[in-house]
């Protein structure tokens, strides 16, 4: 019995980790690398082609500045303001892209306090997070 006890005891050190891959929200925010690496990231998405590019465009059709000049369901839908087709197709990843970017700022706004670095670094970062 006294055996399985020294066999246990003895590898209390190894399970005491660190967690390695993706940080916690509570571990990240911590320095001013995290802050301007966290801040970043709502910049991310707006690289992607359809963010400003094709997918705008389906946005726009639901308003009066465009007309689609040919037959396709999801801009007539779009323009049409379906309620079938607002959480689906094109529509539903712009919806996803904006969010994301928002949803950084949030974390960024929520975290700022936590952060060791200047104030003029903070409030960089911080009027980023707010426009």
């Amino acid at each position: 019995m006294s055996g399985i006890s020294v066999m246990l005891l003895s590898c209390i050190g190894e399970l005491d980790v660190q967690p390695e891959g993706t940080p916690t929200e509570a571990s990240f925010w911590k320095t001013e690398n995290d802050l301007i690496t966290g801040a970043n990231a709502m910049y991310r998405p707006l690289a992607d082609s359809e963010f400003y590019g094709r997918g705008l465009f389906w946005f726009i059709n639901a308003s009066d500045d465009m007309v689609t000049g040919r037959s396709k369901s999801e801009p007539d839908n779009a323009k049409n303001f379906s309620s079938n087709y607002i959480a689906a197709g094109d529509l539903e990843t712009q919806w996803n892209k904006r969010y994301t970017v928002i949803g950084v700022a949030n974390r960024v706004i929520r975290n700022i306090d936590n952060i060791q670095a200047s104030a003029t670094v903070k409030n960089k970062y911080l009027g980023e997070a707010f426009l």
